[in-house]
């Protein structure tokens, strides 16, 4: 489930700078949205749950303790 909302959060994101700037037109907005946004997204969303599987027991621990 992290996975996904890193996923898509990041897309979000890529989409909506991609349009606000203003600099992407046609097929170049295309290119970006459709293969280096997904890939950008996927490799945020592998990165994320590696560091929330990595530091998540210790997370845990440090908040049944408080």
């Amino acid at each position: 489930m992290n996975g996904c909302l890193f996923f898509a959060g990041t897309w979000c994101r890529n989409l909506a700078v991609a349009l606000a700037s203003g600099k992407l037109k046609g097929g170049m907005l295309g290119w970006e949205l459709l293969v280096w946004s997904p890939i950008q997204s996927l490799t945020t969303a592998v990165a994320g749950v590696i560091v929330l599987w990595l530091f998540g027991r210790h997370l845990a621990i440090r908040l049944s303790d408080a």
